[in-house]
């Protein structure tokens, strides 16, 4: 899953929100990086893909860690560090959480070295650098591509987890129908 640290333009936010979508994948996370960086989700670049996954926030690189960690996830960091693993060498059959940082700086030096590990996208070309949101795109798309090729399946949720979460996108789809009184009523019935 995804991890944004200090990525501060929307479009960039709202594009790695609607590869997340588009790849299957549910839960987005974003690190508040500095007091006021704040998340948008456009929905004209996310077209609508944020109401259809998990985006969870945090206020600190530290505490996102704690409860990835709790959940079993390894993080990793997008990183042009020397010992960095091609993307292309990462063993994406087990939980990981990958974390990209800054358009301009990427990620804190701090927080490369807090992570299970770093590695990097082989760049062929002579301006060896790539959008936050295509190395996302690019990252996560041979993710998705690694986990489904090793385990034969399209998918790790369990029968019932995939109902869970069609009936959470039900009721998503029909919120998002319903007249603004109506809506507002549902969400808030007291």
């Amino acid at each position: 899953m995804p991890v944004l640290h200090g990525v501060h333009d929307p479009h960039n936010q709202a594009a790695v929100m609607r590869s997340c979508e588009a790849l299957g994948l549910h839960e987005f996370h974003f690190i508040q990086s500095t007091a006021g960086s704040s998340l948008h989700a456009n929905p004209r670049i996310t077209q609508n893909a944020h109401r259809w996954i998990d985006v969870i926030e945090h206020a600190d690189f530290a505490s996102a860690q704690s409860k990835l960690r709790e959940r079993g996830l390894a993080c990793y960091a997008a990183s042009f560090e020397e010992d960095a693993v091609p993307l292309q060498e990462m063993d994406f059959t087990r939980p990981l959480a990958i974390l990209f940082g800054n358009e301009s700086k990427g990620l804190p030096e701090e927080i490369v070295e807090a992570c299970d590990g770093a590695f990097v996208i082989p760049l062929y070309g002579l301006s060896q650098s790539l959008n936050i949101s295509v190395a996302a795109a690019v990252t996560l798309t041979w993710a998705v591509e690694a986990r489904r090729h090793a385990w034969g399946d399209p998918g790790d949720l369990t029968p019932e987890e995939q109902m869970e979460l069609r009936w959470r996108f039900y009721e998503t789809a029909l919120r998002g129908n319903l007249p603004d009184d109506l809506r507002q009523s549902l969400d808030n019935p007291d």
